[in-house]
């Protein structure tokens, strides 16, 4: 059978249009076509996870219990040393009492004072002196701070307390100190009298303290007779003091705006050691009643218990305060107009304790 040839034709044009649409199925559409061209996969970064290192560990600070500042572990638990020393104007200039960072001092006889120096660095001192006697009245402020009292004798009623208050004591003059104690052979050599020429070296009293079994640390219920803090002091203004001890003896200080300090003088010169005047950051100015006790020597008592008034000096500031040596807490007690304890400004202090002498007002400015 013979097909016409109009269904051939169209057979080979169908077969040409199929072909023409599988060609231009596998092509790239041209530009402006409507077909839809997915963009290629996006790549992306990715992060490698960082190890975290972790930040070490901030060492510990430790304080001192004297001036609330930082010191080496050590020292922070070491029992201070609170050092019987000669303020007699033929004993100047001190030696290593730059050391001290909290001193106590007290009328004696003569007219004169004598100090009291309570450090725990024993390296500053390893000449420290002139080294005098024991008066009563300074040892219980020794005992507050847990403190070995360090003397070279005392008079009969100092003894007693000794005896009877069982402080640990290095005497120079009853106890087997080594060579802890010295003579100062610059000092002979000057023709300073004996009396003011007894110095020690603070390291050796190790040696000392091993010996009599006394502890070297702070005992575990210690805790420091005052609170510190970094809160200024509102009270009025106070850039010098001038406290008078008796007709013979004051001590200056004058506050010193740059260190926040005051800087102490006497005997009309500043107070020197080494070349370097004391500076404190707190000054308690007290006053107390002082009885002579009799002795030919003119020894005096000093009625701590009772206490008294004064002024506490601080940051170019000063408030009236009142004060006792408390027997039930056994440490100084200082209170404001409020009633509250005050609390002394991190660094050095010192402890003037004087009688009140109308003729001789002390001088705030």
């Amino acid at each position: 059978m013979l097909i016409p040839a109009a269904i051939l034709l169209f057979l080979f044009l169908t077969a040409t249009v199929f072909a023409l649409i599988l060609l231009r199925g596998n092509s790239v559409p041209a530009h402006g076509s409507d077909e839809i061209i997915l963009p290629p996969p996006e790549e992306f970064d990715v992060e490698e996870p960082v190890e975290e290192v972790p930040e070490p560990p901030v060492a510990p600070q430790f304080f001192s219990p004297l001036t609330a500042t930082a010191v080496p572990e050590d020292e922070s638990r070491r029992r201070p040393l609170a050092v019987m020393t000669d303020n007699a104007r033929r004993a100047m200039p001190h030696v290593g009492i730059s050391a001290a960072d909290f001193i106590y001092e007290f009328l004696v006889e003569d007219s004169i004072t004598r100090l009291m120096g309570l450090f725990t660095d024993f390296s500053r001192a390893a000449e420290y002196g002139p080294i005098r006697s024991a008066r009563e009245y300074f040892i219980p402020f020794a005992m507050a701070h847990d403190a070995v009292f360090v003397h070279a004798g005392g008079d009969t009623t100092a003894y007693d307390v000794l005896r009877s208050s069982g402080v640990n004591n290095i005497n120079e003059i009853q106890m087997s100190t080594g060579d802890m104690f010295f003579r100062s052979a610059s000092r002979r050599a000057s023709g300073y009298p004996f009396e003011h020429t007894l110095m020690m070296n603070a390291e050796k009293s190790h040696d000392v303290a091993e010996r009599y079994r006394y502890r070297a640390e702070y005992k575990d219920d210690f805790s420091p007779p005052f609170a510190f803090t970094d809160e200024p002091l509102e009270g009025e203004s106070a850039n010098f003091l001038r406290f008078v001890f008796s007709q013979r003896f004051a001590a200056e200080f004058k506050f010193d705006e740059t260190t926040g300090t005051y800087a102490r003088s006497q005997y009309g010169e500043p107070h020197i050691d080494d070349g370097e005047q004391l500076s404190f950051a707190n000054i308690l100015a007290l006053f107390a009643v002082y009885t002579p006790t009799g002795h030919v020597n003119g020894y005096l008592r000093c009625d701590i218990n009772r206490g008294g008034s004064g002024f506490f000096l601080t940051g170019g500031r000063v408030v009236p305060v009142a004060w006792k040596f408390d027997p039930g807490v056994r440490r100084l007690v200082v209170t404001g107009d409020d009633g509250g304890e005050i609390a002394l400004r991190p660094g050095k202090t010192i402890v003037c304790i004087a009688p009140k002498l109308d003729r001789f007002p002390v001088l705030i400015e």
